[in-house]
């Protein structure tokens, strides 16, 4: 809440365990996020214009928040929710220009600007632990006047497929994959002043996998070519049904470990070639 600014709570949806996520679209800069008690958890600064994720735990605690904005500070007020089997969760925003999200870390990044130059959709994947995933969007080419593409509805199917529905006017709408590849178009069969409605189904991606290597790093991106260095950040950025393989080597854990989704954890060569240390609890 930002005491001095218009605020709306936009969406909620509850994953399989009972968290409970929620959007909020702020104007306010100033953000506090406050407990079932109400005492506040977090506190921060955001931009103007923004569109907050917040996950709290079944007992009303906040766990981690998630902001986006765009590079036009403009009215960004149509979005959804909704949260997958494996306890992803899925956010979908129209915005002008490029969109800035924050990570895990509170940093901030970027994703591709409109092409058309005027409302972009975007449907952003985050982990349960709140980490960016994947992106899907939607872009396009209306250029003139304040309009563009929204989007009013996200659900997903239990096999994970994602539906999304919304409007847009323009000639056309470009539909992007999970790669930033134009896959499809959609084309206004009216005129670009009129509205028309959607609805695109994207399939789920593959099974992750992630290796491990003590010569590794955590900045890397997890391939077999490119592994990570611990096992404490492939948990972190794994998702359900994600496998993790350890490349030959010793390793030692020595942080707590919590896995709350299915994983699987092996090594390439077997327990004679690859041994694992844990100085720490697993639960």
């Amino acid at each position: 809440t930002d005491s001095s600014a218009l605020e709306r709570g936009r969406s909620v949806a509850l994953d399989g365990s009972g968290n409970i996520y929620c959007s909020i679209y702020s104007e306010g800069t100033s953000l506090s996020i406050f407990d079932a008690s109400g005492s506040p958890t977090f506190s921060a600064s955001v931009p103007d214009y923004s569109v907050i994720l917040v996950k709290y735990n079944p007992t009303g605690t906040p766990q981690w928040y998630r902001y986006f904005s765009d590079s036009a500070n403009i009215y960004n007020d149509y979005f959804s929710i909704d949260t997958d089997g494996e306890f992803n969760v899925y956010v979908g925003s129209s915005v002008n220009g490029t969109l800035t999200y924050s990570d895990i870390s509170g940093a901030t990044a970027t994703l591709a600007s409109a092409v058309g130059g005027n409302r972009a959709t975007y449907i952003i994947k985050y982990t349960s632990a709140g980490v960016f995933s994947k992106y899907m969007y939607f872009d396009n080419n209306k250029t003139g006047g304040s309009y563009g593409g929204y989007i009013t509805d996200i659900e997903v199917d239990i096999s994970g497929h994602v539906f999304v529905g919304g409007y847009f006017n323009g000639n056309v709408m470009t539909i992007y994959d999970t790669s930033g590849n134009a896959d499809d178009t959609l084309t206004n069969t009216n005129n670009s002043s009129v509205y028309n409605n959607f609805i695109v189904k994207f399939a789920p991606p593959p099974p992750t996998s992630y290796y491990i290597d003590i010569s590794g790093s955590n900045s890397n991106n997890g391939s077999i070519n490119s592994p990570f260095l611990t096992l404490e950040y492939a948990l972190s950025v794994a998702e359900a049904n994600t496998t993790i393989t350890f490349k030959d080597g010793t390793y030692t854990v020595s942080s707590d470990i919590s896995i709350d989704l299915p994983v699987t954890i092996n090594s390439v060569n077997g327990s004679s070639n690859t041994i694992v240390n844990l100085n720490a609890n697993l639960y």
